[in-house]
Order: structure tokens, then C-alpha cells, then sequence
């Protein structure tokens, strides 16, 4: 009896508070601190408990939530999986004992949630049909005008004309740049768009010289940024396996930061085609200082800048000389 009432107080007071003491957690169990070691040798013993607890709390609910025979495919695919089940198993507790992996769950669980995810994601890849009865859509490329809008002509502007850039053309931005691709639909690009001479004001100090002039002359500036906490959202864009991908990030900041760069500078690569495509002209620039953006910006937020882009209308003689491409015999290989 007083084992379980220590469990259910620890689980509540380390949920309230991580570093939560050993006399706290006896206390609201009602028992002594004698009490607590002679059920549990030392915090770790406790926390190993708890940890084993959850695991076993985990498997169940994947057991449970598995109705057999009701899709013949998926039994099937995990039977197939079985071979290598016990071979995860132990990559993944090898792993943990390396301090490779996370070490909160035990790695049966582990291995499992892998093995849900690998579903999940052959089951999002299969699960769509095309519903264009007349074929048009699956046949149609972007035609001689939409390519050199968009690729053979397009330019990274230097200077703009002094033409307004609206609300709506903003907004036509972000709406095509949002249907860009990114790694389990994390979506992690975020953006700043400043319009006015005053908004300006403190972000031109913290760029490099040598594009101060011409960021003063943009009709509006996006500050394109990343959102480390992207994972939050996750149950939102992910349904299909959010919650378990928001809980696998949320102790992993480095790897977040990792996959929020990597991410928004693939949706970032859209976003400067969606800004052609509404019309507009853009110009990029990394010279600049992230931390000092970042703190005049986005300062208590999750937010962290990594591209600065002027966008407009071309000024007069906006384009330097056209720079050569590398040969295709030097980028493209052939298997």
C-alpha cells in the first residue's frame, strides 16, 4: 500500500517539478523518509521504477489499441517485422547504454514506437489517390512563361523601385510558401515581414554594411526564421502520429535545432520561388547578425532568424551580370 501511494506522489511531484526531493515526495505520500528508502534504496531506484511503469503503461496502450485482423495488411507487414524486432531491441539499448539515445524509456518501447512510426508513415505515403478523373493535373507542366518567372530568368534583385508591396501580396506570399515540403510535415519556417521605414530602424544596425543601403530601399524586408519549438504543433500537422513525435522531441533541443534549420532552409527555397510567383522580385542575404536579431526580434520567443530577404519591384538596373551554372556533367551523375 505505501509503495503505491509513494509511486502515485512521485509520479505527481516530479511531473509538477523534476527536481523534486525525496522528503517532498515522502511527504505527500504521507509516509517517513525511512519509509520512502525502505521501499526504494535512492532516488534512482525510484525514477526507475517510474520509468519501468510508464514503458509497460506504453506497451499496453500499443497492444490495446491494435485490433487484431482488422487490417490484414498492416498484421502482415508486422509479422514480417518480426525477424528484426529483437535486433532493434538491442541496437536500441546498446544505444541508450552509449548515451546515443534517450534513456527515459526502456527500449522494447522504443522499438515499438519506431515500429508504429514506420506504419504510419507507409501508411501516409499509400493512402492518397489521385481525383483527377480527366488526368489533367497529373499531366500538366508549368509552361514556357511559369519557368522563366520562376527559374530561367528569375534574378536576385540589388536595388527596387519604389512600387508599394501590400498586405494582399504578403499574404499571397505565405500561402503559396506554405504548401512547401518538410520532414514529417513540421513545418519549422516562421516570418517576419517589416514594411515600414520605423520597423526598419533596429534591424539595420545588425546587418553587414555592405546591405544596409539597399535593405533601407526594399518596399518590406522578411526576416525568415526557424522554429525550435516546432514541435509543439505537431499534433496539429501530424495527426496520424503527432503526439508521439511532440513527446520524442520535447527533451531534445539540439536535435530540434537540427532538424528546424535543416527543415526551414528547404521551405525557405520555396518561399523564394513563391515570392516570384506573386509577381515580385528578391534578395536574399545571410550577412547578418543572428543573435542580434534574434534578441531585437525575437527576443522570449522560440524563434531563431536565419535569412534576411528584401522584396519589391525591380529599380533601374537592378541586376549584376549574370553569373555562370555549374555544367551538368559536373552535377548530375547517372545510375
Amino acid at each position: 500500500m505505501n509503495r503505491r501511494r509513494l509511486l502515485t506522489a512521485a509520479r505527481q511531484k516530479l511531473r509538477d517539478n523534476p527536481d523534486a526531493s525525496l522528503d517532498s515526495i515522502a511527504l505527500a505520500a504521507g509516509v517517513t523518509r525511512r519509509t520512502l528508502y525502505g521501499h526504494f534504496s535512492s532516488r534512482q531506484a525510484l525514477i526507475a521504477e517510474l520509468t519501468q511503469e510508464a514503458g509497460q503503461a506504453l506497451h499496453e496502450a500499443f497492444a490495446a489499441a491494435r485490433i487484431p485482423g482488422a487490417d490484414p495488411k498492416q498484421e502482415a507487414i508486422r509479422a514480417a517485422l518480426e525477424p528484426a524486432r529483437d535486433e532493434a531491441v538491442a541496437a536500441l539499448r546498446r544505444g541508450q547504454h552509449e548515451g546515443v539515445f534517450a534513456s527515459h524509456l526502456p527500449s522494447p518501447v522504443l522499438a515499438q514506437a519506431l515500429e508504429a512510426l514506420m506504419l504510419a508513415l507507409a501508411e501516409e505515403n499509400t493512402g492518397y489517390t489521385w481525383t483527377d478523373p480527366t488526368g489533367e493535373a497529373a499531366a500538366s507542366v508549368l509552361d514556357d512563361a511559369g519557368q522563366k518567372l520562376l527559374f530561367t530568368e528569375a534574378r536576385t534583385v540589388n536595388n527596387f523601385a519604389a512600387t508599394v508591396v501590400d498586405d494582399d501580396e504578403l499574404s499571397l506570399i505565405w500561402d503559396l510558401a506554405r504548401w512547401s515540403p518538410s520532414a514529417a510535415n513540421g513545418q519549422p519556417l516562421r516570418v517576419l515581414f517589416v514594411r515600414t521605414r520605423e520597423g526598419k530602424e533596429p534591424l539595420i544596425p545588425h546587418l553587414d554594411e555592405g546591405n544596409r543601403a539597399k535593405t533601407l530601399g526594399a518596399p518590406v524586408v522578411a526576416v525568415l526564421a526557424y522554429d525550435v519549438d516546432f514541435h509543439e504543433q505537431m499534433p496539429a500537422v501530424f495527426p496520424a502520429r503527432g503526439e508521439m513525435l511532440r513527446v520524442a522531441f520535447a527533451d531534445q533541443i539540439e536535435k530540434r535545432e537540427s532538424v528546424a534549420a535543416y527543415n526551414s532552409a528547404l521551405q525557405t527555397g520555396v518561399f523564394l520561388l513563391a515570392v516570384r510567383a506573386a509577381g515580385l522580385a528578391a534578395g536574399p542575404m545571410a550577412g547578418f547578425n543572428r543573435g542580434g536579431v534574434d534578441e531585437e526580434f525575437f527576443a522570449g520567443t522560440s524563434w531563431r532568424s536565419h535569412l534576411v530577404v528584401n522584396i519589391g519591384h525591380p529599380g533601374t538596373d537592378p541586376w549584376f551580370p549574370r553569373l555562370p551554372r555549374v555544367s551538368v556533367v559536373d552535377a548530375v551523375a547517372w545510375a
